[in-house]
């Protein structure tokens, strides 16, 4: 008996009448802490000296307050811009690009540069 007629006979000795029972396993995530209560952002950040004054602040706030009174943006992680804004473009000017690039307009190769080679 080859593998493919054992496989056949092994297939056929399955009782298809009875349901297949899949069980789920419950995910569980697990604790991220200690505490218990939802993830927090804690305002205590240690000794932190500031770049902008060389003072100490242990509050994030306190240093947060400095920096914008002094001017400077805070961007945290998750607040960047996806990408730059650029002005619209209407249809106007879609309409004379499809007209030079019909006219056989090819625009300039760009530069590239040239990499040092390693030594």
């Amino acid at each position: 008996m080859n593998a493919d007629q054992a496989y056949r006979d092994n297939f056929k000795r399955i009782d298809w009448s009875m349901p297949i029972e899949t069980v789920k396993p419950e995910r569980s995530r697990g604790a991220r802490s200690d505490l218990p209560c939802p993830m927090l952002v804690r305002d205590d950040i240690g000794a932190v000296k500031s770049m902008q004054d060389g003072k100490f602040y242990d509050s994030r706030s306190a240093l947060y307050r400095s920096y914008k009174d002094q001017g400077v943006r805070i961007m945290e992680a998750g607040e960047e811009p996806s990408r730059p804004d650029r002005p619209p473009v209407t249809k106007a000017e879609i309409a004379e690009a499809v007209q030079k690039v019909k006219q056989g307009y090819k625009p300039d190769p760009l530069p590239t540069s040239v990499l040092p080679e390693d030594e």
